[in-house]
């Protein structure tokens, strides 16, 4: 049973509570790395393929490389916050039936 409803034995508030916290630690903290590397990647490449005449100012590729402005943002309000994630997720809303089949 383990195998198959690993949280079974825990009360159900708790469960939210351990989904939540483990859906900020991975998902969220994953895809923010994710946009991160990918925002970098992107400015690796312009900055190799451009390096002598590369002025991030005026090159039309610019743009698509700058990391934007929400990301920047949100980077700072994890930290501020000391959650470390750069999204705010919604909580766990919980199932109008808790007592039987949900």
């Amino acid at each position: 049973l383990d195998v198959v409803t690993p949280l079974h034995r825990m009360p159900y508030a708790e469960q939210l509570q351990l989904k939540q916290s483990q859906m900020a630690a991975a998902c969220v903290t994953k895809a923010c790395r994710g946009i991160r590397r990918e925002f970098q990647k992107r400015q690796q490449d312009l900055h190799r393929t451009n390096a002598r005449d590369f002025d991030s100012a005026t090159h039309p590729s610019a743009d698509r490389a700058r990391m934007p402005a929400w990301i920047l943002d949100s980077q700072q309000r994890g930290k501020a916050s000391g959650s470390g994630t750069m999204l705010e997720t919604d909580p766990i809303r919980p199932a109008p039936v808790q007592v039987g089949y949900r």
